[in-house]
């Protein structure tokens, strides 16, 4: 979502772009009383913005002295200035050889959504005054929550004058304003409110953004100069990683002797698999043939068993039959004999009989 510029017509105060995101963007940054600028405002599309002007009308100027500057809070000439000049002090953009004494405002503001769809607003911002044979800038850091430079407070009186660093403070007394007597103090509430990466890693990106920003880095693409940039930002290896380092590539070689023999093991283990799958194979066929021959006569035993089951079981049924017949004969005749008379004798004393006589 692009920031917007939104119309509400019972507002008093100036229309100022909204945020779109729920990430912190920039939304505006503004400079007064600063080089060649009276009071100048700037506004960003989507977190983005392109300066354009003719040679010498301040665009190197106005970057370098709101980002990283705001970031840094270094007001070293090759930490502000992107060639890295050390000759550029910060003076000379306040009286530019024509101003006794000259103070002077740089900020930037940046907003996001939080969860519940509200609008949050933070200004990133440095007071400066310059003295004329004076060496040293006096300079202020400070961060506003909540309130919009423009609307809810201002650098300038109605009348135009700039205000001085105790005028400011009681300007912002109520507005959310935030005054910090030390630079360190300054980019660690900077971290907390917009990064939140740590004393360490929050350093590490201001020096990366400094180094990127020098001239001419990206006009001419060059690798090898770009990662030189890159690594300058980097901060040094610590010196117990170098040791574990060390260490690690000492054991480098008796790792590469322990993988080769690992690398052999699993040959050898893989010729034997395959010769002892081939054996086993031949075994379990040969083994196979007999349990399939034996099977088959088991089923063929098994078939001559039921045959004999059914021919005694057949046997039985033709006995049982024939005596079943028999005891009936036995009583027919026996009751034929009563019907006639004649005592039916029986066949063992005739025949005992017939052998006496």
């Amino acid at each position: 979502m692009n920031s917007v510029l939104p119309f509400n017509p019972q507002s008093t105060g100036p229309v100022l772009p909204l945020p779109g995101k729920k990430r912190w963007q920039p939304l505006r940054t503004g400079v007064v009383e600063i080089f060649f600028y009276d009071v100048e405002e700037f506004w960003f599309i989507d977190g983005h913005i392109v300066y354009r002007g003719n040679n010498g009308a301040g665009k190197s100027k106005l970057l370098a002295l709101t980002l990283p500057f705001l970031f840094d809070a270094n007001l070293s000439p090759f930490r502000v200035e992107p060639d890295g000049d050390r000759t550029k002090k910060m003076a000379w953009n306040l009286l530019m050889g024509r101003h006794k004494r000259r103070v002077g405002y740089v900020w930037v503001e940046f907003g996001r959504v939080d969860e519940e769809g509200n609008n949050q607003f933070v200004t990133l911002a440095c007071g400066l005054e310059a003295v004329e044979d004076r060496a040293n800038v006096e300079s202020w850091f400070f961060i506003i929550d909540g309130s919009r430079v423009g609307r809810d407070c201002s650098f300038i009186t109605p009348e135009r004058a700039v205000l001085r660093r105790t005028q400011l403070k009681d300007e912002l007394a109520d507005k959310g304003g935030h005054f910090f007597d030390r630079a360190d103090d300054y980019r660690r509430a900077v971290d907390q409110r917009l990064f939140q990466l740590g004393e360490e890693r929050y350093r590490i990106l201001v020096d990366t953004l400094i180094q990127l920003r020098h001239p001419q880095l990206t006009k001419t693409p060059d690798e090898t100069r770009l990662s030189n940039a890159l690594t300058a930002a980097l901060p040094p290896v610590a010196a117990e990683m170098i040791d574990t380092i060390a260490e690690a590539m000492s054991r480098l070689e008796e790792d590469r002797s322990q993988l080769k023999s690992y690398e052999l093991a699993h040959a050898a283990i893989g010729k034997f698999e395959r010769t002892y799958r081939r054996y086993a194979g031949a075994r379990i066929r040969t083994f196979a043939r007999e349990v399939r021959a034996a099977r088959t006569k088991f089923e063929e035993a098994s078939a001559e068993v039921n045959k004999a089951a059914a021919q005694l079981a057949s046997a039985l049924h033709e006995s049982t039959a024939a005596e079943t017949a028999n005891i009936t004969a036995k009583r027919d005749a026996e009751a034929a004999d009563e019907l006639s008379g004649t005592p039916r004798r029986s066949l063992h004393t005739s025949k005992h009989r017939a052998a006496r006589g």
